[in-house]
């Protein structure tokens, strides 16, 4: 999953990380026990696409969801799109619901 994340870490757009963000470090991030972590291949088994989701914190914020997203595939494919609707219908099994506000 390194090569589809590290450009986008190295770029400093989309996600928060330092981009100078190591590949241990990414993994640790991006695949913490308290997430899950998706894929796509395409029909070569290259890693097209991947997603974690996430409680938005611990504990009592645990119900709120959280999702981030990195597609390397062509623009106007739909596959951001696949991955946004996976997701929302992954977020009740895995215990968080997609919208919920973590605004009081």
């Amino acid at each position: 999953m390194w090569r589809l994340l590290e450009a986008v870490f190295r770029a400093a757009k989309g996600f928060p990380h330092d981009p100078r963000i190591t590949e241990a470090e990414a993994e640790s991030s991006v695949g913490g026990a308290e997430q899950a972590v998706m894929v796509a291949l395409n029909a070569i088994g290259r890693w097209w696409a991947a997603t974690y989701l996430k409680p938005q914190c611990l504990g009592l914020g645990a119900h709120v969801a959280n999702a981030g997203y990195v597609v390397q595939a062509l623009p106007g494919e739909g596959l951001g799109s696949l991955l946004c609707q996976h997701s929302l219908e992954a977020f009740p099994r895995l215990g968080s619901d997609p919208c919920s506000s973590n605004l009081v």
